[in-house]
């Protein structure tokens, strides 16, 4: 079929073929037929340009860190030697719009003096990724870089564990519910915002709409008094009042938890709060706070081992590898009832 569709005598077809196996590009599997073969590149050592900013040293800034220690660790243990290249927004306390772009600019300009990329999420990565991969130097993502997106990145299970918390505060009888947000859940926005939207709003099911009222709100940072500030605006505007709030940070649901008990409500009895990032808190006033623990250390060694199997797949075109999912617990318990906290941690 193949000599016919070529225009060529099998004997040709059959004498490339033998070629290709003696070089190893194809393997012949009985029953099954003759496939090609990833070659690995032989490096000696590559160069990787990351993106992931230090923000500071404030309580949740500390992520950062904890993902870098699980990058190098996963660097020391390389086949290849692994030199990386940081090429982060300006030090400062909050990245801004001006200084990703300008981190953008520098991980396009740098794209010929590396061999691959880590990507942490921002509004240019779509442009870096693609004029990386275009020639050849392969990308990962820390999250995905969209809701649909299936390979070359690495996340926490921002949806399985919103929707265990969704669902356990329904089944507690919670009926007026709060989502606060770092930041806008539009296009621009993270994508582990909504994916912690759509999973919390699954797990309240048909009940949403109904039974159940839900308000999603855009604190604008992930800081402790702007989660103070948004929440104090809601429980002075709001007709119901709260008996459940989700927050996608830590310091947001701490500066909550303030605003909410100060307008007179109890906490868990009256009102359940969890935060969604897990850092430590044993020099706040709710060291055991229920929260979420991402598993920053864990990602950063996925997004380093990704990358260096990518890097040593055909160079010429980069070959993508499965997204990776990692599981995402619970910790504390202080702020949600014994029930909640069960089921949360089941």
């Amino acid at each position: 079929m193949l000599a016919k569709r070529l225009d060529v005598s099998t004997s040709t077809v059959q004498s490339v073929l033998n070629q290709l196996k003696y070089e190893g590009t194809i393997q012949t599997q009985t029953r099954n037929g003759t496939f090609a073969v990833l070659k690995q590149v032989k490096r000696e050592s590559c160069t990787v340009g990351l993106n992931i900013p230090q923000r500071g040293r404030s309580l949740e800034e500390t992520w950062a860190s904890r993902i870098y220690s699980g990058i190098f660790r996963a660097m020391l243990s390389s086949e290849i030697p692994v030199k990386l290249l940081p090429l982060l927004p300006t030090q400062g306390e909050i990245p801004t719009g001006k200084e990703f772009e300008r981190a953008a600019e520098r991980l396009l300009d740098e794209v010929e003096r590396v061999d691959g990329a880590i990507l942490f999420p921002s509004p240019f990565s779509d442009s870096v990724r693609s004029a990386y991969e275009a020639r050849g130097k392969p990308v990962m993502d820390l999250d995905p870089p969209a809701v649909s997106a299936t390979c070359n990145f690495v996340a926490a299970d921002f949806f399985g564990a919103s929707f265990r918390l969704g669902s356990a505060w329904r089944q507690a009888g919670r009926r007026n519910m709060v989502v606060l947000n770092s930041m806008s859940l539009d296009e621009g926005g993270y994508v582990s915002e909504r994916l912690r939207l759509a999973g919390f709003l699954c797990g309240i099911g048909e009940a949403l709409g109904s039974s159940i009222s839900c308000r999603v709100v855009n604190a604008g940072s992930f800081r402790e008094e702007n989660g103070f500030m948004t929440m104090k605006k809601l429980l002075e505007e709001m007709e119901w009042k709260p008996d459940a709030v989700y927050c996608s940070g830590d310091l947001l649901a701490l500066g909550a938890i303030k605003a909410l008990l100060e307008h007179g409500l109890e906490i868990p009895e009256q009102v359940s709060v969890v935060g969604g990032a897990g850092i430590d808190l044993s020099e706040t006033d709710y060291p055991k706070m229920t929260r979420m623990v991402q598993p920053l250390e864990k990602l950063g060694e996925a997004l380093a081992q990704g990358l260096v199997n990518r890097l040593l797949m055909d160079e010429s075109h980069p070959v993508p590898l499965p997204g990776k999912i990692l599981p995402l617990p619970f910790c504390g318990g202080a702020t949600t009832r014994p029930q909640e906290t069960a089921c949360l941690k089941n």
